[in-house]
């Protein structure tokens, strides 16, 4: 966006663009409907650009990320358990 800023005048452009990009898993899930949503109402649920990040942030990042590795490196999961190193 910054590259090409005259491709992208308006937060329209800019929030449709990014939700194109999201093709996979829970961000495909998550893009789909805002872009069914979109075509339903006429407009985007969203109001510019930084409610788009605020809500993605909301939706996809930890509130703290570093309590989130602690917790998967304590969890049961991350031990060996009675694996062998091969396994």
């Amino acid at each position: 966006m910054q590259l090409c800023p005259e491709a992208f005048t308006d937060d329209t452009t800019r929030i449709i663009w990014a939700l194109l990009f999201m093709k996979v898993d829970w961000a495909s899930q998550w893009a789909q409907s805002e872009l069914e949503l979109e075509a339903k109402r006429g407009s985007l649920w969203f109001i510019d650009w930084k409610d788009l990040k605020m809500e993605f942030q909301k939706d996809f990042t930890p509130l703290n990320a570093e309590a989130t590795a602690v917790n998967t490196l304590e969890g049961n999961s991350y031990f060996q358990g009675k694996r062998s190193v091969d396994d």
